[in-house]
């Protein structure tokens, strides 16, 4: 009998292992074809469970492409700071951009020298200048040393960030897959999210989740024949995993479809509509 539905139906298991995908879009984004497709028995529907995750956290903080570029502008010319993908701690940071911006190529573009800071006793990032600039939108590098929605700041000589900078890295791991489930992300939006799991781990030691509370996902497909896994961050954006590989198991189980003429008997409406039923028959009855 199927564990979690109400059907003498067997639950089926789905493992899934990142590099054994039939097609690799990304290391994060991998597709699925199913030789053997979950099909529900007639009169049934599917329930999804994401039973467990596991993959080794090698997610730096600083990602190419992702947030590793500020970009500044002076009355001479701009010029955009690339840094190389890695794990940084704040002075790493600071020493890195303080590098690429005494480059002869960066100062002469920009007119002047830009020095960057981070203070000790408020942990805010500061840039100074012998030369008015402005850091403009073009910059990834925002939570990282906390500029988020600044930019573009006002042209001048100096500029402290007004957030602390944030080199925490990776807190949570975003999955998303092609079921429709009814979960909803910060927008109120349903686009496959299926589990937010925390990365509680340091980078290098495995990630493993197990939900401390059973969801499940009552599927509107008849048929599960390919499945479409993706890891995100907060932002939507597909996680930079470095090449490892990731694996998770889905639990599909089985329940009876009900009528919904039985749901509408637990409604306030319906027992309304009894009630006006039972007081016609009495008024007829006296008549």
């Amino acid at each position: 009998m199927s564990i979690r539905g109400d059907t003498p139906y067997g639950s089926v298991n789905i493992f899934l292992q990142s590099s054994q995908a039939t097609t690799s879009l990304t290391d994060s984004n991998k597709i699925f074809y199913l030789e053997n497709p979950i099909s529900p028995p007639p009169n049934t529907r599917i329930l999804m469970v994401l039973s467990e995750f596991e993959m080794p956290n090698t997610v730096y903080n600083i990602n190419s492409g992702v947030n590793n570029t500020i970009s500044f502008t002076t009355a001479a010319g701009s010029s955009t700071i690339t840094i190389d993908a890695g794990n940084y701690d704040d002075e790493g940071l600071v020493d890195t951009l303080n590098t690429a911006l005494s480059v002869s190529g960066i100062v002469s573009t920009l007119g002047g020298t830009i020095v960057a800071s981070m203070s000790d006793t408020s942990y805010k990032y500061s840039f100074s200048a012998d030369v008015a600039f402005s850091i403009t939108t073009s910059t990834t590098m925002l939570k990282e040393i906390g500029l988020t929605n600044q930019l573009p700041t006002v042209s001048a000589t100096s500029y402290l960030a007004t957030d602390i900078g944030d080199l925490g890295g990776l807190a949570n791991i975003y999955l998303r897959t092609n079921f429709g489930v009814a979960n909803l992300d910060s927008r109120g939006e349903s686009d496959g999210l299926i589990a937010k799991i925390n990365v509680d781990v340091p980078f290098g030691d495995y990630i493993y989740f197990e939900p401390p509370t059973t969801i499940e996902h009552l599927l509107t497909d008849r048929q599960i024949r390919e499945i479409n896994i993706k890891l995100e961050d907060v932002n939507e954006k597909e996680l930079v995993i470095n090449g490892v590989e990731f694996s998770l198991t889905f639990s599909v189980h089985y329940q009876y479809q009900r009528e919904m003429r039985a749901l509408e008997e637990f409604t306030l409406p319906h027992s309304l509509t009894k009630q006006d039923e039972i007081l016609e028959e009495q008024v007829n009855k006296k008549d």
